[in-house]
């Protein structure tokens, strides 16, 4: 069985400042961990890889759980997978405008 992680933080865009994002150059310490959707409330639901989002049941905005426990949209958890140097080869689905699990594992 598969767990299901639910956070729900102080507020979104405090979650999403103190992310940044991506890690400095030459820096690993920013990780995508984990297909993550987003509420409308603002709650976080993950569930550790290899879930995919579809695995996900709730409903939300698609996107990833970072190592510092915040989340992010497709597109800036393509830029932290590229620069902590995750990404297994090309974005394979380019019409998502981001990152998939599928890049990942």
């Amino acid at each position: 069985m598969i767990k299901t992680t639910i956070q729900q933080p102080a507020s979104v865009n405090e979650a999403e400042s103190k992310a940044g994002f991506a890690a400095p150059p030459g820096s690993a310490s920013l990780r995508v961990e984990a297909a993550a959707k987003r509420q409308p409330d603002g709650k976080i639901i993950s569930k550790p890889p290899p879930a995919r989002h579809d695995d996900i049941e709730e409903y939300g905005e698609k996107g990833f759980l970072l190592s510092d426990g915040t989340w992010c949209n497709r597109a800036q958890a393509e830029s932290v997978a590229r620069q902590s140097g995750q990404l297994k080869g090309p974005i394979r689905h380019a019409h998502l405008k981001g990152l998939s699990t599928d890049d990942l594992w």
